[in-house]
């Protein structure tokens, strides 16, 4: 059982761990997820596409009308998590990242070696500078390969659920719903 003491311990840490409260921090914090891309949506047309294969038809109705059923709701939900799935799988954040060179600083090794002389820090100091960005651009695009990793696990989860929802209303819903019978949709 957790002491009196640690429950207090745990109220002051709370307190403090209430995210950013100046605007600066507020508007910092608003950027975290556009960082990388990963959350972003999948574009509208690999939704349709994978609309029309999911309800097996060329004309597909106005989402307002799938919105309204729940056979619409959720070839809906499918169509957006094979989507996301598939946008995420052609992602290549880690390539991306590893082209990406982590500072000005590679462009100009040379100049900054040859004409050492020039600057008040010595050679040594400007390798360490240099292995430091190295150092931190691996991170980096370690961390990058994670999160991407991440994403695809969470994609392919709910694409599952997602799949299972849509083949339980193919199963159960098919033939009680007069409105699905004869659509070719069941």
């Amino acid at each position: 059982m957790t002491s009196d003491r640690q429950i207090e311990a745990n109220r002051v840490n709370a307190r403090n761990s209430t995210g950013p409260r100046t605007e600066a921090g507020k508007s910092k914090a608003a950027g975290n997820a556009l960082r990388h891309g990963l959350t972003s949506a999948p574009p509208p047309d690999l939704v349709r596409g994978w609309l029309m294969v999911i309800l097996d038809t060329a004309d597909l109705p106005p989402l307002t009308t799938l919105s309204e059923t729940e056979r619409g709701r959720k070839a809906l939900r499918l169509a957006m998590a094979e989507a996301r799935l598939r946008f995420l799988s052609m992602q290549s954040v880690r390539g991306a990242a590893e082209a990406e060179e982590p500072d000005t600083i590679y462009k100009w090794h040379t100049v900054l070696v040859e004409d050492c002389d020039f600057f008040t820090s010595p050679l040594k100091v400007v390798r360490q500078l240099i292995r430091t960005r190295i150092r931190e651009h691996e991170r980096s695009v370690v961390k990058m390969g994670r999160l991407q990793k991440r994403y695809l696990r969470e994609a392919q989860s709910a694409r599952n659920r997602a799949f299972a929802a849509w083949v339980n209303l193919l199963n159960d819903g098919c033939l009680t719903e007069p409105a699905l019978v004869g659509r070719g949709g069941c």
